[in-house]
C-alpha cells in the first residue's frame, strides 16, 4: 500500500489536470514550491512500477500520464500526443493465452501540419 504523501498528492493531481503526457520535469514544475526534483522522480518511479501511471516515449523523452484505455496517435514531427477514440480491447486479449494486465496501442507518423510542404 502506497503511502499518501502530501508531494505524492501534489503529483497525482498534476497529472489529473492535465490530459496531455509530461516530462518529470514538467511535473516538477506543475507541483509548484515545496517539492524536491529528486522527491518527484521517485514518486513517479513509484506510481510506475505500481501501476498507477503509465509511461510513453516522445522523441527521446520519456512522458508520463495516468493510464488511459484508448489509442493514441504520435506525430513523429511535432511530438503531439492525440488521443483516439475508444477502442474494443477484447479481441487484442483472445491473441495470447495470458492474463493481460496494460494494452497500449499506439499509431505514429505525420499530423496534417507537419506533411504540408
Amino acid at each position: 500500500m502506497t503511502r499518501q504523501t502530501n508531494q505524492l498528492r501534489q503529483v497525482r493531481q498534476v497529472l489529473e489536470n492535465n490530459p496531455e503526457p509530461l516530462s518529470a520535469d514538467a511535473i516538477w514544475q506543475a507541483a509548484g514550491q515545496g517539492l524536491n526534483r529528486v522527491t518527484v522522480y521517485r514518486i513517479i518511479k513509484r506510481l510506475v512500477a505500481s501501476g498507477e501511471v503509465e509511461t510513453t516515449l516522445s522523441g527521446r523523452s520519456r512522458l508520463y500520464r495516468l493510464p488511459h484505455r484508448h489509442p493514441h496517435f504520435h506525430c513523429r514531427g511535432c511530438g503531439r500526443l492525440e488521443c483516439l477514440g475508444a477502442v474494443d480491447l477484447e479481441p487484442f486479449k483472445q491473441l495470447v493465452d495470458a492474463q493481460i494486465e496494460h494494452v497500449a496501442i499506439r499509431l505514429e507518423g505525420l499530423c496534417q501540419d507537419c506533411r504540408k510542404p
